[in-house]
């Protein structure tokens, strides 16, 4: 149910709306979005971009701490679903303008739940292609007019550069990592976007929290993280105790 939610609230096509352009501008930008749900000792997950679903649990005062597994990397996931498009990934970029991947170098042994792309939005590369990408152009063209009404370069005038290699789409998709990972007594949730990561470790995170709740203090130190180490993107933080 949990899968089929995420790719029926992104179904592309829908019946014609009067906001349609407010729609058409939300889905200008690519997003991310984790669900989880909690019945008993038992998380159930569905993950769609950069975030993570940290799962920590304690054992005589050491703290375990779980990721889901991660997907194959989206180059990997590109490469296999669209072969003999050598132009694919230029400079780890989705037709060299797109990011497609991240570098998790800094989760020290920890295993991410997603490692590339947001699964929402980012609309121009789902488009249907049509013959000699006809199709293609003209959802674009209709497209474009939002982005003369804003004072930008509008997409249809830089076509090229963008779709040089637009032959199999759709190349990003929806679809979410979902599973299910079982609870320990006394232990805790951290769900977390990009931007937390970026910045911190798992092993990091799940210390920080850990100290907050030893300490008994109510505003743990993730604040001073974001503080003073300032990411560069949206952040949001959800820490769940359960006993």
């Amino acid at each position: 149910a949990m899968l089929d939610a995420f790719k029926d609230d992104h179904a592309l096509f829908r019946a014609a709306s009067k906001d349609w352009r407010h729609n058409t501008q939300v889905l200008r930008s690519g997003c991310a979005a984790l669900d989880i749900n909690l019945s008993g000792m038992v998380i159930r997950y569905a993950n769609a971009g950069d975030c993570r679903a940290l799962v920590c649990g304690c054992k005589k005062r050491k703290i375990q701490t779980r990721c889901p597994r991660p997907p194959p990397p989206e180059q990997e996931r590109l490469k296999l679903e669209h072969p003999k498009e050598d132009l694919l990934i230029v400079s780890g970029r989705l037709f060299g303008k797109l990011i497609s991947t991240r570098d998790d170098s800094n989760f020290r042994g920890f295993r991410t739940s997603r490692r590339f792309l947001p699964g929402f939005g980012d609309r121009y590369y789902k488009l249907p292609r049509g013959i000699n990408n006809w199709q293609h152009k003209k959802h674009i063209d209709v497209l474009s007019s939002l982005d003369q009404d804003r004072g930008k370069v509008p997409l249809n005038a830089q076509y090229e550069s963008y779709f040089y290699g637009y032959r199999t789409p759709p190349y990003i998709i929806s679809t979410p990592d979902v599973g299910v990972m079982n609870l320990t007594p006394g232990g805790f949730v951290v769900c977390g976007s990009d931007g937390l990561f970026d910045l911190v470790s798992s092993n990091e995170v799940a210390g920080i929290v850990w100290q907050g709740i030893i300490d008994g203090v109510e505003n743990l130190a993730l604040t001073t993280v974001m503080e003073t180490r300032k990411p560069g993107d949206d952040v949001t933080i959800l820490v769940l105790q359960y006993s």
